[in-house]
């Protein structure tokens, strides 16, 4: 007697949904002789594998913020991959003809990662065809519940309501948080409340209107480039170095940017050369701290290691510029030492803090426009320079994340640290070191020389986010036609409608207060009692109320995924040992 197929589910199929493809595929090939196994495959468009951060139709001003040598589907783990997987940087280079080395060092529009994504995923399913049965669902999945044997999944077509899953890996990235704030946010004429898709939202603001655009970072700039390059306006290229605008006429008259402390992201120089750290007090902490098992107050015990490495960082280089002799330091007191030896014999050296990177003191101070244009100026000039000491320090978080991310993953941080963890230092670490591409903020620069970009509002003005109304600072105020938040959302209201919030036995509605799921570190999801879910795994943004920095295309960061495919098929190996 035929055996029916067991249904397994991928819930959300952006890249990290790709990359949980990929591991189970891997795990049953090398398992082989498994019953009949049914993947279901869901997602909202159809954009699978790219999600519409590498949408494969958006324009090509869209650029990845760090360069191609990142990039690669090759997974971390064992077994092996059942399709070929170069990294982007090889599959470019075929498609370029420039080589592998020239490749590595570019940065790509972000449609180009999509198509190499895009590629494999195809690849992979038609493997996968000679051995599962493999569906895909263009659907919104609503709501998962907990049956005896399995889970049910509801999705708005109510295509699959009749089956049981045994096991479900849930990679839905931030369009929990997107629906919350779209459901909870009282919609006002003139107001965009999310930017993505350019093609339906920026198309509303018509020529010559003034834009208030709340947030500065990345999203920002991409909402400013679609305002203006892709409202067909051109750069080209000047003899020094830089760029100017040439304006469509279709283009805003005027884009008003402000955030809350009024400072940009520091941009990044793909060409500039890796940096290798020299300071690892955070390293011996984090071994020290998981050792001991004891709650961990950020702000008192890890905050200052943080800044002792990157003044380390900053300073070695610095030393090396100066030609003055040092060895790496074994204790912060030694490298105190140092840096006073260094400052006596070269007193007119910059000095240097850790509160200059991270809040810096933007000059003029009565003109935020021309300030905004000198602190790029500034960056833009450091990252020309082969050996910036200024480049190292803000580099340094790239080195610490991993470190740190252990730390955060283990639960010992107490409750007000996490919060201040995740509300006010991951946006000022990410700003510092995972910035926009140079070509991004050339342009940037190109349209404040042109009159449409000002930062005369930046610091945190008065600004009710609708049309009709003013933005105003301490000296002006200024009507303006539209508004529009470019920024990504974080967290999600317990009180919408959305995926977590359907069954309290898998997904706990009292830790939802903070916005946010809890889970084990593996990925379970964590009900209301603190019972893990043990058929059910959380990947990338899911998972941020416990791990921490998932970045969209690192297959090794916080990886859950490759443990629920081994899983599955453990189980699945002991089911087809029982089927008759």
């Amino acid at each position: 007697m035929k055996s029916q197929p067991i249904h397994l589910g991928i819930v959300g199929l952006g890249p990290k949904g790709l990359y949980g493809l990929e591991r189970l595929l891997a795990n049953l090939k090398h398992a082989g002789n498994l019953p009949p196994v049914h993947l279901h495959l869901f997602n909202e468009t159809e954009h699978f594998a790219t999600g519409w951060i590498y949408a494969t139709n958006q324009p090509d001003y869209l650029l990845m913020n760090y360069p191609n040598r990142y990039i690669s589907l090759n997974p971390e783990s064992s077994p092996k991959p059942i399709v070929e997987l170069p990294s982007f940087t090889e599959w470019r280079s075929r498609k370029t003809g420039k080589t592998p080395a020239e490749e590595a060092v570019l940065i790509a529009p972000r449609k180009e990662v999509g198509a190499y994504l895009k590629h494999h995923f195809e690849e992979l399913c038609k493997q996968a065809s000679g051995f599962i049965k493999l569906s895909r669902h263009i659907t919104k999945v609503t709501g998962i519940s907990k049956q005896e044997n399995g889970f049910k999944i509801q999705t708005s077509d109510a295509l699959v309501d009749a089956l049981s899953f045994e096991s479900i890996l849930i990679t839905t990235g931030h369009s929990t948080a997107i629906c919350s704030k779209l459901q909870t946010e009282t919609p006002r004429p003139g107001h965009i409340p999310f930017v993505y898709p350019f093609s339906e939202t920026l198309e509303q603001i018509p020529p010559g209107t003034t834009v208030a655009c709340k947030g500065m970072g990345l999203t920002a700039l991409d909402t400013i480039l679609g305002l203006t390059e892709g409202k067909g306006g051109r750069f080209i290229a000047c003899k020094d170095d830089r760029l100017q605008y040439l304006k469509s006429g279709a283009e805003p008259a005027r884009i008003l940017p402000y955030s809350r402390s009024g400072i940009p992201m520091v941009p990044r120089d793909a060409q500039h050369p890796n940096t290798r750290p020299v300071s690892f007090y955070l390293k011996e902490l984090v071994s020290r701290k998981l050792d001991e098992a004891n709650p961990i107050h950020f702000e008192t015990e890890v905050l200052p290691v943080i800044i002792q490495d990157l003044e380390t960082e900053y300073y070695h280089k610095l030393f090396e510029y100066y030609g003055f002799e040092s060895i790496p330091a074994h204790n912060w007191g030694e490298f105190q030492q140092m840096r006073q030896d260094f400052h006596k014999q070269h007193p007119d050296a910059p000095l240097f803090a850790a509160e200059h990177l991270w809040h810096p003191r933007l000059e003029p101070e009565t003109d935020c426009h021309r300030a905004v244009a000198h602190y790029w100026e500034f960056w833009l000039a450091e990252l020309k320079q082969k050996n910036s000491a200024y480049v190292a320090a803000a580099s340094a978080w790239r080195f610490l994340s991993d470190d740190f991310n252990k730390l955060y993953s283990s639960g010992l941080f107490t409750p007000r640290s996490v919060k201040r963890i995740q509300h006010e230092y991951f946006n000022l670490f990410n700003r510092t070191a995972y910035g926009p591409p140079v070509l991004n903020i050339k342009k940037m620069l190109a349209l404040m020389q042109a009159g449409i970009l000002d930062f005369s509002y930046a610091r945190f003005p008065e600004c009710t986010p609708q049309a009709g109304v003013a933005i105003s600072n301490a000296c002006d105020s200024l009507d303006i036609d539209y508004s529009v938040d470019a920024r990504i959302p974080r967290g999600f209201s317990r009180k919408c409608s959305l995926l977590f919030t359907t069954d309290p036995e898998i997904f706990g509605y009292k830790t939802q207060l903070t916005g946010q799921l809890h889970c084990t570190p593996e990925g379970h999801p964590l009900n209301d009692v603190g019972r893990a879910e043990p058929r059910i795994v959380l990947y990338g943004t899911p998972t941020e109320g416990r791990l921490f920095d998932n970045d969209t295309l690192s297959r090794k960061h916080n990886d859950t995924a490759s443990n629920w495919a081994r899983q599955a098929v453990v189980r699945l190996t002991a089911t087809n040992l029982v089927t008759p």
